[in-house]
């Protein structure tokens, strides 16, 4: 069974995603659902008000594919979806954090409610793949760049703590290795290495503090004076 992890944005600026959900259904007939349910006017949602208002200023309600899912992968990816984006400043309108089903009538299978009992009690799941998590960064960065360099997280105010781990990172050197261990060259800084890759340093920096394996296919390390 194939769900669509899905953006919506506003006509006032169409690459600023907004909202971020899933659908077992067409994308044109999730975003009538969302418009409807918002005219109705019963509702007080975060989404809801948003939708309401662009369309009184004239400005008209958007959906793009971001990517797909199965019945297995369907919670974990709309979570790291809506993760993601927040983490980069998005503005979502979310009102949780995703994994649910809203469709009226829709009843889960016994199987299926397994599945999701698991994945919220800590048991472990199949980790992304390199591909759909650099798919995951690159939408979320290309938002980034769209928005400018003063808007979202450049704005977010670090704690000392946090600007002293990110300062001491940026500053050092670091080793790129394949995924053999093999090495291939040294860096001056993360943030050069970020920036051959066209990418945030965020993901090499999660691969240096060990809470990824590889970022970019590589794996990376503090480079050690001998």
């Amino acid at each position: 069974m194939k769900y669509i992890i899905y953006g919506l944005s506003s006509s006032r600026n169409p690459e600023e995603i907004r909202y971020i959900g899933q659908t077992m259904n067409t994308l044109c007939n999730r975003l009538s659902g969302h418009k409807s349910k918002a005219r109705r006017n019963l509702y007080n949602s975060h989404k809801c008000n948003w939708i309401r208002k662009e369309e009184k200023e004239g400005f008209n309600i958007i959906i793009k594919e971001l990517d797909t899912a199965n019945e297995d992968t369907w919670v974990t990816k709309e979570k790291e979806y809506i993760k993601l984006f927040k983490s980069i400043g998005a503005k979502l309108v979310n009102s949780s954090e995703g994994g649910e089903k809203t469709m009226l009538g829709f009843k889960h299978t016994e199987e299926s409610k397994l599945k999701m009992s698991l994945s919220r009690t800590g048991q472990k799941r199949k980790p992304h793949s390199d591909e759909a998590k650099d798919k995951m960064r690159q939408a979320a960065i290309r938002q980034h760049k769209r928005n400018g360099p003063n808007k979202g997280f450049m704005n977010r105010k670090h704690t000392d703590e946090a600007k002293l781990k990110i300062g001491l990172s940026s500053e050092r050197k670091i080793d790129q290795y394949d995924k053999n261990n093999n090495f291939i060259r040294t860096w001056d800084s993360l943030k050069k290495a970020a920036e051959s890759f066209g990418s945030l340093s965020g993901s090499i920096f999660s691969a240096l503090s060990g809470r990824s394996k590889t970022a970019h296919k590589f794996i990376w390390k503090y480079h050690e004076n001998k």
